[in-house]
């Protein structure tokens, strides 16, 4: 039997083994045994108490055990220091079950012996990963441990009962280490540690750390915020949060995970492409905060369902079907190339490989693009480049084109966000003399926020490029210029 949190090695392996579930609530053994045989596992015993359990392991080989913490008499925890004392079950991989999340309470059942702490509820993604630890560290493969560890990107989980969210705690649980603190104080000490969570997830409102998200922000974490009050949602999306929801996110649980997995998948790699070069700075930060709120896989398998509707209906709508299509894939691959554009940066590993980019051909695109994305707003874009499209009539610069497009898909939504609904956005050129070119982004009765997200990563992808980034404010008109020096400039 094949799963998809298994190898097939793997699914081959844990059909021989056999597993004793011990939990005093028949409900739970029942649905421990069912989530054991998802993951191909058929051989499980079952045992209602700590005591029956160790007379049926003194009598039975058995390979793993899957006992709950909070039992009347003998508790799990008891049963595995009795297991502790005897040798040929002190080695068993134990696995012991909690409705607790508390980090004290964790660490506790760990000093205690056991293998691996899984949190209810749990599906099959968790109980996957702590059956493969529980194995690994029983036979004394610490390293593989930390290193299975250390490929899972670290998330807190910031609330006052997390309770709340039990539906979303065991699809976290299968995207991240998680973590769980219940009081600003606890937050704050765990983000002062070296272990420091890649990302903080606040469930805040009026009585629970309503200020908490401004303070973390400030020190340069990373915040996904969960708050019914929508102008602390706002100010927190102004102050640097990658994203922000409401606190029960029942309804848009799915587009929460899609955006907690694209924002750890990056901020984690960031982690590793900084190790060794003395941290990051401020501005690098806010770079690499922006980066991770981009996921392509959205995007593009958007485009694949229109895709797959168009081939379906090849007569239905075809040319706005083609042109959702090539907005998707537009966008998809932006995304992808603002993520491996910054992280071969800070890694130092990248390399420009010039090509004449098209300047009309190139603004038209990302106006299209920002203009579809802000569809429901009314905005307006004009495009006074003047030239062919392509071709040797069309004013040309030297650059990476999907990085240049990248970076005007950036710019231009800063831009957007800045301009009023219905407003209009600009793109014009000039000439410098020698110098090459400025292309200019403007927006009429706007303000442009400098610290606005996007802002930090295009010019670091405009500096690689060796282009320049200006910001500045005419009179209500926000401009966005980039300087492309003679030695990108084409005649």
């Amino acid at each position: 039997m094949n799963t998809p949190w298994l190898s097939p090695a793997e699914a081959a392996a844990w059909r021989l083994r056999r597993v004793l579930v011990v939990d005093d609530v028949e409900g739970m053994r029942m649905v421990s045994e069912a989530l054991l045989h998802q993951l191909g596992i058929r051989q499980v015993l079952l045992a209602d108490s700590a005591e029956a359990a160790l007379n049926l392991l003194r009598q039975q080989a058995v390979d793993l055990v899957l006992c709950d913490w909070r039992m009347p008499g003998m508790d799990g925890l008891q049963l595995r220091q009795q297991l502790l004392t005897l040798p040929r079950l002190k080695d068993l991989p134990f696995v012991l079950m909690s409705a607790d999340a508390e980090p004290e309470q964790l660490a506790t059942a760990r000093q205690a012996g056991a293998h691996a702490v899984l949190t209810k509820p749990f599906g099959p993604p968790a109980l996957t990963t702590a059956l493969r630890q529980a194995v690994a560290e029983a036979r004394g493969q610490g390293e593989a441990v930390q290193a299975a560890a250390e490929a899972l990107p670290s998330l807190l989980l910031a609330a006052e009962t997390p309770a709340r969210l039990r539906g979303l705690v065991d699809p976290l649980q299968a995207l991240a280490r998680l973590r769980v603190a219940n009081s600003a104080e606890r937050v704050l000490a765990i983000c002062q540690t070296e272990e420091a969570p890649e990302l903080v997830l606040l469930v805040a409102d009026e009585s629970f750390c309503p200020t908490l998200a401004q303070r973390l922000l400030q020190a340069g974490h990373a915040v996904v915020l969960l708050d019914d009050d929508p102008q602390r949602r706002r100010q927190a999306l102004d102050a640097g949060a990658l994203d922000a929801f409401a606190a029960d996110p029942a309804g848009e649980a799915d587009r929460l995970l899609d955006r907690l997995r694209g924002l750890l998948r990056w901020l984690h790699a960031r982690r590793h492409a900084l190790r060794g070069t003395g941290g990051a700075s401020r501005d690098d930060k806010v770079a690499w905060q922006a980066l991770a709120s981009h996921d392509p896989s959205t995007p593009l398998a958007a485009a694949l369902s229109e895709l797959e509707v168009l081939l379906q209906q090849p007569d239905n709508g075809s040319f706005d079907r083609l042109q959702s299509i090539e907005q998707s894939l537009l966008e998809g691959l932006a995304e992808w190339q603002l993520s491996t554009g910054l992280a071969l940066i800070a890694a130092q590993r990248f390399q420009l490989k010039a090509r004449a980019v098209a300047l009309r051909r190139l603004a038209e695109r990302g106006l299209r693009l920002v203009l579809a994305e802000n569809l429901h707003r009314g905005l307006r874009g004009e495009c006074n480049i003047p030239g062919a499209l392509r071709g040797p009539q069309a004013l040309q610069a030297s650059g990476d084109p999907l990085l240049c497009q990248t970076v005007l898909w950036l710019l231009l939504r800063a831009l957007a966000r800045a301009a009023p609904d219905g407003g209009l956005l600009r793109i014009e050129v000039q000439a410098m003399g020698d110098q090459g070119w400025r292309l200019q982004l403007l927006a009429d009765e706007a303000r442009l926020d400098p610290q606005a997200p996007q802002i930090a990563p295009a010019r670091a992808l405009l500096q690689a490029q060796r282009a320049a980034l200006q910001l500045a404010q005419r009179g209500s008109t926000a401009c966005i210029g980039i300087e492309l020096p003679r030695g990108m400039a084409l005649p």
